[in-house]
Parts: C-alpha cells; sequence; structure tokens
C-alpha cells in the first residue's frame, strides 16, 4: 500500500467538485440579496408615492 494523504474523492466519491458547489451557494445568496433589496427598494418607493401623491398599492 502506498502510504498517501486521502483526497476528497476518496471520503465521497458521489459529491460534486467543491468549486462548483460554492460558485452555486454565492450565486443563490447573491439573487437573496438583490430580491431582498430590491423589495426594500420597491416598498419605500411604493410608500413615497402613497404618502406624496396618494397612489396606493393594496
Amino acid at each position: 500500500m502506498h502510504n498517501r494523504t486521502p483526497t476528497t474523492d476518496d471520503e465521497f466519491p458521489l459529491l460534486p467538485p467543491l468549486g462548483r458547489l460554492d460558485l452555486a451557494c454565492l450565486a443563490l445568496c447573491v439573487l437573496v440579496v438583490l430580491g431582498c433589496l430590491g423589495y426594500l427598494a420597491f416598498d419605500l418607493f411604493s410608500m413615497v408615492l402613497c404618502d406624496r401623491y396618494g397612489v396606493c398599492y393594496a
């Protein structure tokens, strides 16, 4: 037997490469953050419209 350090492929052969997993998680996190910011901006915008111009959304 060769005396080598076990790699990730030996321990978890069914998992995808970690780089691709990190990229997917990063994309998901960015989408969630952008969605929250967009929602807050729309909320503020509709509040200003309702106060100033009387255009209110239900």
